[in-house]
């Protein structure tokens, strides 16, 4: 009965407690200094609950665009995100669109969501999503700002 009772007991300690949960959902931003060579890559600052630098190389997926002279087009990029302080990876998968409702101070802007089992080390199970915008500096070669704002969490 005394080893039944401690049972009950553990079993409704355990209940008490609940689950345990994943941290929650904290604002993030990433910074980019991008290279257009090809493949484009370049470096990273960032917040939230990731590595503060590193470097990146993007990794075109698809897209396209309309020959109409408003120049719009859609593509599918994956950029895969390597930090300075060894703590892991991660990939992010993003739209750049460039057409007429874009934000003005942007060339490209769109959505961007972190590619689930992408990560490795401390980002195994990273999750998150957001918006980006791209501003390109003019200069040959070509290079550009990006900025990534959303939220991330690990799971």
């Amino acid at each position: 009965m005394q080893l039944l009772g401690l049972v009950i007991g553990l079993v409704g300690l355990a209940l008490a407690v609940g689950p345990v949960g994943a941290a929650p959902p904290q604002a993030t931003t990433i910074t980019t200094d991008i290279s257009f060579d090809f493949p484009s890559q370049g470096t990273f600052t960032a917040t939230g609950p990731i590595c503060s630098s590193g470097t990146f190389v993007d990794e075109f997926i698809a897209g396209g665009g309309s020959p109409d002279p408003t120049g719009s087009y859609a593509v599918i990029v994956r950029k895969h995100l390597t930090c300075d302080d060894d703590s892991g990876t991660f990939t992010i998968q993003f739209h750049p669109q460039s057409n007429p409702g874009n934000p003005s101070t942007f060339v490209e802007s769109g959505p961007w969501a972190v590619v689930g089992n992408s990560g490795t080390g401390a980002y195994a199970t990273l999750s998150g999503h957001g918006v980006f915008g791209l501003v390109v500096n003019g200069t040959i070669p070509e290079t550009g700002t990006e900025t990534f704002t959303g939220f991330m969490q690990l799971d």
